[in-house]
């Protein structure tokens, strides 16, 4: 959008609206801080926390308590600029709407 008066546009005034899709199928931390799990060997272990796509068991009795799905988010935010002339920023393919090589498929999956 032109900001100021034409024919020799001093700035534009661009805005995006972009939508977010993502999922996370597995992630693994480590806190190799902890002191709480002694090693006689070296010092201690890290405590570490899996998330993977498979079923949990209660750690007494080994029963199934549940099952790990990955992690699905989405969200919408927006951001502007004011660009100088004869400058084009974001529009690779032309038109309103661009959307990445995989958009749509990973929360069909």
């Amino acid at each position: 959008m032109p900001v100021l008066p034409p024919p020799n546009y001093m700035v534009q005034f661009n805005s995006w609206l972009i939508n977010v899709e993502g999922r996370i199928d597995g992630f693994t931390l480590a806190d190799a801080d902890n002191e709480v799990h002694p090693n006689p060997m070296f010092g201690h272990e890290a405590q570490v926390y899996k998330r993977t796509r498979e079923p949990v068991y209660d750690p007494i009795d080994f029963m199934p308590v549940g099952y790990n799905t990955p992690l699905d988010f989405s969200f919408t935010t927006g951001t502007f600029i004011i660009v100088p002339p004869n400058k084009i920023i974001g529009d690779k393919e032309g038109g309103m709407v661009e959307d990445s090589e995989k958009y749509g498929e990973i929360l069909s999956n």
